[in-house]
């Protein structure tokens, strides 16, 4: 069992390692590179929600660029997580 956990979150860290790269190499950021950076983290959100949020973003000082550098920062955060996790489990 705990090997199968461990495979997800080796598997989680690396979609996250992808949609980071691919944010990091964005020169400007759409609603639709917003949309591919959350697919391919494999974070599950409604079009309801990635809408919200971006809408959202859209209304602050910084623009739809603060919803880019969150998205990094959470995103290296759970690499970090989704790494240990998976040594952990490992071990």
């Amino acid at each position: 069992m705990s090997g199968n956990v461990a495979e997800e979150a080796k598997q989680r860290a690396e979609n996250y390692r992808k949609a980071l790269r691919f944010l990091e190499g964005l020169q400007s950021f759409t609603y639709e590179d917003y949309v591919k950076s959350i697919k391919m983290a494999g974070i599950e959100m409604t079009e309801l929600e990635l809408r919200q949020q971006w809408d959202m973003a859209c209304m602050t000082i910084p623009g739809t660029e603060s919803l880019r550098q969150t998205q990094i920062e959470v995103l290296s955060e759970g690499i970090k997580v989704f790494e240990e996790v998976a040594k952990k489990l490992r071990d």
